[in-house]
């Protein structure tokens, strides 16, 4: 009778999970993520810059394999590194020393190299690689990059100043997205409201104004936010300079997905935009935090007084 009724509640946690088309994956044994994690098939990959270590998690938050990599040998990294999807594999960047560290999903050591610049985000597309840059220097630009899939690079596509980039990190892949059907690159633009497109010859197609009011975060809102990163990863991110936190993702031709840094009862204000003309197709809220779409379903990742939530939601169920 007991283990038909833990039967029976399980299932029901399930059922009502699916019902409302959300689920919280508590992920107990990570100490801090800085918003970057990748979602391959069934696991949760993350980089804890404060063990210095690649942690994949289950869809029920379980830890299914942890790998430190602290150290300057062969796969290792000496200061903070960020993780993102490269196929079914894994990249690690760590732009301070503009090197790359490549594992498998069951965290295998790959391969290694190192780019002339201090790259921050990868992404592979039919055409190639795109690496977009941030500066660490007083120089006051960011830098868009075509490589080649053995991370040659191809060219500059796009270069853009503005004091606002004072050696912070305000480029990634929360601020960047691609459309490969009609060859777009779409990133929010400097300390703005403003999202560019352009192709991959860096020619400006078009500039959306996005309908948000500036995030004014407190000094206490920004340390709970990234409260467990390590001092040298709080140094690399600052929110003040980026203050409409604008994520944007395609979600397929001619839409593209806007969550803003506005909140209303703890949710973010977000739309979707027809991209040919500019005009809102909708406007709803989500949950706030960092995020990442597989198919329908929504990621998002966030920092509580209790550790690091990712909540899954069905994005088609959300803007209904």
């Amino acid at each position: 009778m007991k283990l038909l009724r833990t039967f029976f509640v399980s299932f029901m946690v399930i059922f009502l999970q699916n019902l409302y088309c959300e689920r919280d994956i508590r992920l107990n044994e990570l100490s801090s993520v800085g918003g970057r994690f990748v979602v391959i098939e069934n696991s949760i990959y993350t980089f804890d810059s404060r063990d210095f270590a690649i942690k994949v998690f289950s869809k029920g938050g379980k830890l299914k394999y942890s790998k430190k990599i602290k150290g300057e040998g062969p796969g290792e990294l000496s200061t903070n590194g960020f993780i993102v999807e490269d196929g079914k594999n894994l990249l690690i960047l760590e732009p301070m020393r503009k090197k790359w560290v490549r594992y498998d999903s069951e965290l295998n050591f790959l391969n290694e190299g190192w780019f002339d610049e201090p790259i921050n985000f990868i992404k592979r597309t039919d055409s190639g690689i795109i690496g977009a840059l941030a500066n660490f220097s007083n120089k006051y630009y960011r830098k868009l990059f075509l490589f080649s899939n053995n991370f040659e690079k191809i060219k500059e596509i796009f270069k853009e100043y503005g004091e606002n980039f004072s050696g912070k990190i305000v480029s990634n892949e929360l601020y960047i997205t691609f459309d490969e059907k009609d060859g777009l690159i779409a990133f929010a633009s400097g300390n703005s409201n403003r999202i560019k497109l352009i192709d991959y010859d860096g020619n400006l197609k078009k500039e959306i104004e996005v309908m948000v009011r500036p995030c004014k975060y407190k000094e206490e809102e920004l340390s709970s936010i990234f409260k467990n990163l390590p001092a040298e990863a709080r140094e690399l991110i600052d929110f003040k300079i980026y203050p409409y936190f604008l994520q944007i993702l395609f979600l397929q031709r001619n839409e593209l997905l806007v969550i803003t840094g506005e909140f209303e009862n703890k949710k973010a204000k977000s739309y979707i935009y027809e991209v040919e003309n500019g005009f809102v197709k909708r406007s709803f809220y989500t949950h706030g935090g960092f995020y990442q779409l597989k198919g329908d379903a929504l990621y998002s990742l966030m920092e509580d007084e209790y550790g690091c939530i990712i909540k899954e939601s069905s994005l088609s169920e959300i803007i209904k």
